[in-house]
């Protein structure tokens, strides 16, 4: 009788498991449709499409303003056959005007006549209300005339992620731009990864030393400048943070360039989850001279 017994809490438990296991997940997540965690959601890979790419298969009655051309859009404001097949993924229409809204931008670009070819967006996230997001490209054509070219871009996003803006129009996109082709250096402004790698490091060799209480505060990038060589330079603040109005000028000198800021808000550079000076982080080869001079013209 046991045994029995035994076997029938064993077979209702596996099916327990099997019932977790099929749980849906959502886009890109491996938690349940309709949860999301903030911790995972930063990295969360964006839906995406390009009306130029694909040939004209969505358009948006919306007239903008002058300035920086993009706005948050709900899903039924968008024209087009079919949300699911517009955006290649297998999720039914209620389901993605449930969770989503789209980021729609007109994506200006510098480039050749052919255009950049394979464009993909991933590394989506949102800090301290603006939106960074890694364009990234497969092939490009070198021919033809310098033109600028428009793309005009939808992105969904989680609705949760809406109250995250710091505004729902006219906002700017901060691009990093990465080439796949391996003979092309990559330029990132910055990586999510890098980002919580710099925010790690500030907290153990500044915040845990500063405020003996250890307590937990919310770290926000305040000034990217890039990432050069697997080195992210920028600059963070944190809550409550309280310091003098008063500008406190901070020089660092590298031959004939200099770079001057407030020393309230140090410019640091975060190499192998180790934050440096940018004096000592030149010094230890990880910034070149090309890379200073790149940062003190921001």
């Amino acid at each position: 009788m046991k045994k029995i017994l035994v076997s029938m809490f064993l077979l209702v438990f596996g099916l327990f498991l099997v019932g977790c296991v099929d749980t849906p997940n959502g886009p890109g997540s491996e938690q349940p449709v309709g949860e999301y965690d903030d911790d995972r959601l930063y990295s969360m890979y964006p839906f995406f499409v390009s009306q130029e790419q694909y040939g004209s298969k969505f358009e948006i009655n919306h007239t903008f303003k002058t300035g920086i051309f993009s706005t948050v859009e709900v899903l039924e404001d968008i024209k087009c056959e079919s949300l699911s097949s517009l955006f290649n993924y297998n999720f039914s229409e209620e389901y993605l005007k449930e969770n989503f809204v789209a980021l729609y931008f007109q994506r200006v670009e510098g480039m050749w006549n052919e255009g950049l070819c394979d464009i993909s967006y991933y590394d989506l996230f949102i800090e301290n209300g603006q939106i960074y997001v890694t364009i990234s490209y497969d092939d490009y054509q070198e021919e033809g005339d310098s033109v600028i070219s428009y793309f005009h871009e939808l992105i969904l996003i989680p609705r949760e992620w809406q109250q995250k803006l710091y505004k729902t129009s006219n906002f700017e996109i901060n691009y990093n731009v990465e080439f796949n082709n391996s003979n092309i250096k990559n330029k990132y402004i910055m990586r999510y990864s890098k980002m919580q790698e710099f925010k790690d490091a500030f907290r153990n060799q500044i915040l845990n030393i500063k405020y003996d209480d250890q307590m937990y505060r919310d770290i926000y990038m305040l000034d990217v400048y890039g990432e050069y060589n697997d080195c992210l330079v920028a600059t963070v603040t944190w809550d409550n943070y309280v310091h003098t109005d008063v500008f406190m000028p901070m020089v660092e000198t590298f031959g004939d360039i200099t770079i001057t800021y407030d020393a309230c808000y140090p410019i640091y550079a975060c190499y192998n989850s180790t934050l440096y000076s940018l004096t000592d982080a030149y010094n230890n080869g990880y910034l070149t001279i090309d890379d200073i001079k790149d940062i003190a013209e921001k």
